[in-house]
């Protein structure tokens, strides 16, 4: 029997520096689904969420924000999905100003309706496949953040569908400003057995992607 829980994570941000804020349990996978956060002192602190894989690897998923006093405000627009022991991570250069709010789902992993993330630094300008679409199954792609890790430099990146016969599509291209993520999908979209989506970005060591899927057993009826 599969299990899901719904639960939240609420903390003051306490110290400056990378706070841990949920390390996803054994044997589950976590989404996110809503983050909201409030500057509770009068100052402007500013933040950096991440995810921490369990490789130690870092792949941020907002640039640093810069926060106004006493100011409130709901984070992603979409869902995103954490893998079993990966951590959430708030780093900010103040300690005491933010009160962060998480939503979270909790569910088993192994279900025939799988959550599964693919976090990636573009170390390169080649095209790099993020990810391909495992036999007998589709997958929903559900959120798809891509951030500029760069203070200064703006960075190209484009993004392509390839269909099971090698045939590329492209689904999304664009400059990313210095310090700045972007969410690439606005709604939920397929992709089919064998599909992949790709990146290219203009730019080594600047982008970070993180992308958030539903793989799903189809059922035939007949």
């Amino acid at each position: 029997m599969v299990t899901q829980l719904f639960t939240n994570v609420m903390q003051v941000i306490g110290s400056t520096g990378d706070n841990t804020v949920y390390t996803v349990p054994d044997t589950k996978t976590a989404i996110v689904n809503g983050v909201r956060r409030t500057e509770i002192t009068g100052n402007t602190p500013t933040y950096i969420i991440k995810i921490e894989d369990t490789s130690s690897n870092i792949f941020y998923i907002t640039p640093p924000v810069s926060v106004a006093a006493y100011s409130t405000g709901t984070i992603f627009d979409r869902p995103f999905v954490i893998a079993e022991n990966e951590k959430l991570i708030v780093n900010s250069d103040a300690a005491n100003q933010l009160d962060f709010f998480f939503a979270i789902l909790e569910k088993d992993r192994g279900a025939p309706s799988n959550y599964t993330n693919v976090m990636t630094d573009l170390t390169t300008t080649a095209s790099t496949t993020l990810y391909t679409v495992p036999d007998e199954k589709i997958a929903i792609l559900n959120s798809w953040r891509i951030t500029n890790t760069n203070a200064l430099a703006a960075a190209s990146s484009t993004v392509n569908v390839t269909n099971a016969t090698g045939t590329n599509f492209i689904w999304n291209s664009g400059t990313i400003a210095g310090y700045t993520g972007v969410q690439t999908v606005v709604r939920p979209m397929v992709l089919k057995e064998k599909e992949k989506i790709k990146i290219t970005a203009g730019t080594a060591n600047y982008l970070h992607s993180v992308a958030s899927l539903l793989e799903i057993t189809p059922t035939i009826r007949g």
